[in-house]
């Protein structure tokens, strides 16, 4: 089971750039591992690297507090391109629990809460305020409450948010869609049982 999702508060590491893609959040070079952990190392490593693998040290996520950051906050179309599960991974990895944007990639937004992050649609200038903030200049701290729906920010400011029903109850429970489907089991059981008796033939079919 994945781990569950009620409320956070971290730092938030400030990406405004637009159209962020999978590609540049872990490049395809990096995808050389057959299990399905350490993928953390790969986070953006086209930037947060120099040569010979060593720490960038302009890069946010090896600057301090942001190399600790939990929520990250991005412009518009983040995780789009290809269908890569592996950068939702990365993120969830490094220790991302949250990631908001004013619109993310399809696969990519669905992606995410398979793999324990929140993503949340808001405009970037809602969460960051000021240029420094913008900037990485000021760090901030955001307190992510998903039973309420809501960000609040250091001023206090309370904004709300809307995610699917579904997606929210799977990272509230801690669950895949497996899991969930899994909770039916009683309920599968018995219709298996009743269409049994209604169309006993299937069983001939099925075997």
């Amino acid at each position: 089971m994945m781990e569950a999702f009620k409320r956070i508060k971290g730092i938030a590491a400030p990406f405004p750039q637009a159209n962020i893609d999978t590609d540049r959040i872990i490049p395809s070079s990096e995808l050389v591992r057959a299990q399905s952990e350490g993928h953390a190392a790969s986070l953006f490593s086209s930037e947060r690297y120099l040569t010979n693998r060593e720490p960038n040290p302009d890069f946010l996520l090896n600057i301090p507090p942001f190399d600790n950051a939990t929520i990250l906050v991005a412009g518009e179309n983040f995780g789009t391109g290809s269908s890569r599960e592996a950068a939702p991974v990365a993120l969830r990895e490094f220790g991302f629990r949250v990631v908001v944007a004013s619109s993310f990639g399809g696969i990519f937004y669905n992606n995410c809460f398979m793999n324990g992050i929140l993503p949340i649609e808001l405009p970037l200038e809602d969460i960051l305020k000021t240029p420094q903030a913008i900037s990485g200049a000021q760090a901030i701290e955001l307190l992510v409450d998903l039973e309420a729906n809501t960000i609040t920010t250091e001023g206090g400011k309370v904004l709300t948010f809307q995610v699917p029903t579904i997606a929210r109850q799977m990272l509230l429970e801690g669950k895949d869609d497996i899991d969930l489907t899994l909770d039916d089991s009683r309920a599968i059981h018995d219709h298996w049982q009743a269409d049994r008796q209604v169309r006993p033939w299937i069983d001939l079919a099925v075997s």
